[in-house]
């Protein structure tokens, strides 16, 4: 049995604390081989940048990291990518031209194999005319070698239609599917009739006495107004929202999966 610990959207300089502080002693707790984590808002909302992306796997002990649509926010992600094979991007995003930059192969003392992880975007009400993440997960799929069992789908889109029927498309050809992008955990966590795992949002790891890691304040002048100002992080009730799930490495299925939320005292 190989356990997976997933979290979603790390959300500015409060979601980089909390990992900072708090994911190795989860990671310890749970007993968990594998660590992922989506990473495209870690630095103020836009992207990562290589201080960070260091941060996050060293002290943070992140083994796999995803994107989302503002993989692009920082240019030093393409030095990242360059070097770097435990970060993935959106493989069907307008701007990314990459081919099979969505997929990685990561190796770990626990999977000395690897397991493959796996970044798509989806279309409905997202900016940019996205190619389409159905044929994207085909093609991504098919590349991922038999050796490699262990197949682990981040959908970071905004649709929970759109990241439901993907997980449908995709069940049983991957592991474990979770969705990003909306910030707000759901209470859905299951494993679909073809064994694979499945959650339709993460949640984000930030502040939650906000609107979805934004200073409360700023989102509803926002929305009153229309005045479009830099948002500023929220950094009250910290919390890390997260997915446990067990993987068998015999047949790539799940074996279960179970969410849970840390909630710093700070």
């Amino acid at each position: 049995m190989i356990r997976v610990l997933a979290i979603g959207d790390i959300v500015g300089k409060p979601g980089r604390d909390l990992v900072k502080k708090n994911l190795h002693d989860l990671k310890k707790k749970y007993q968990a081989d594998i660590v992922v984590a989506n990473a495209e808002n870690a630095a103020g909302g836009y992207g990562i940048t290589t201080k960070i992306y260091n941060q996050l796997i060293k002290e943070g002990h992140v083994d796999g990291i995803t994107m989302g649509d503002h993989w692009a926010d920082n240019p030093d992600i393409y030095s990242i990518l360059k070097t770097q094979k435990n970060i993935c991007i959106p493989e069907n995003m307008w701007n990314n031209d990459s081919p099979l930059s969505g997929l990685r192969i990561i190796r770990t003392p626990s999977c000395p194999n690897g397991f493959a992880l796996i970044n798509v975007v989806g279309k409905v009400f997202m900016n940019g005319d996205n190619r389409c993440p159905f044929k994207s997960m085909d093609q991504l799929i098919s590349q991922i070698p038999d050796s490699v069992s262990l197949r682990i789908v981040d959908i970071h889109t905004e649709a929970t239609s759109e990241k439901q029927a993907l997980a449908h498309y995709c069940d049983g050809r991957v592991s474990l599917i979770f969705g990003t992008h909306t910030h707000v955990p759901t209470a859905d966590e299951q494993i679909l009739s073809n064994g694979s795992g499945y959650i339709t949002d993460l949640g984000m790891t930030g502040g939650y006495d906000s609107v979805i890691g934004v200073k409360k304040g700023a989102a509803i002048h926002r929305f009153l107004t229309g005045e479009r100002k830099k948002w500023v992080q929220a950094k009250e009730k910290p919390w890390i929202p997260f997915l446990i799930a067990d993987l068998d490495p015999s047949s790539g299925m799940c074996l279960s999966v179970e969410r849970s939320i840390y909630k710093s005292d700070q």
